[in-house]
């Protein structure tokens, strides 16, 4: 009887999908989209603040999963997309950065998503939702602050007022600098 049962319950799920296999496809990221969170990024870093003191912080939990999905039905077609995420910790501070970053195509429009998340906010380049189909690179700019100078960077901001006010970030390195609502900042030592 239960090799009957599942007999039929294997027949019944084969043909009750109600859609034909239409294959897998893989949407990978670009050469400069995988470099934006390098995989051999460092695991400790160290950071100083406007008092010149150091901050010790950690990249942690790398992750380089792909997403699975399937858009719609009754299409049983499979996409398979590139995604990248790292983890930044700034234990003394209480803070914890999710840096993600994932491509997206359903055929008909390719989508670069990249942000920054804490556990109170997301933060996103130049502020906004960003528009995915646009190429990712054209929003690195150079930027000044404090005295600081960085090049080709993406600058991220929230979109509700908190106590962090922007994010530098630079590909295949990492957080530059955070800038923090009350003129205090952090900045990467190299």
């Amino acid at each position: 009887m239960k090799k009957m049962t599942i007999i039929f319950s294997i027949i019944f799920l084969a043909y009750s999908c109600g859609c034909s296999d239409e294959g897998t496809d893989y949407v990978n990221f670009n050469e400069f989209e995988s470099s934006i969170i390098p995989t051999n990024i460092n695991s400790q870093v160290e950071f100083e603040n406007q008092n010149s003191e150091i901050i010790t912080a950690e990249y942690t939990e790398f992750d380089n999963e792909p997403i699975y999905s399937t858009p719609s039905e009754p299409s049983c077609h499979v996409y398979i997309f590139e995604s990248s995420s790292v983890i930044l910790s700034i234990t003394e501070l209480e803070l914890n950065f999710r840096l993600n970053i994932k491509v997206l195509d359903y055929g008909n429009r390719r989508e670069i998503i990249f942000i920054i998340q804490t556990d109170e906010e997301m933060y996103f380049i130049n502020g906004s939702v960003f528009d995915e189909s646009e190429d990712i690179e054209q929003f690195l700019t150079n930027y000044n602050s404090n005295g600081f100078e960085f090049n080709d960077v993406f600058i991220f901001s929230g979109l509700i007022e908190n106590e962090i006010s922007k994010i530098i970030y630079e590909p295949q390195v990492g957080v530059r600098l955070i800038e923090f609502n009350d003129s205090t900042y952090l900045k990467l030592i190299e």
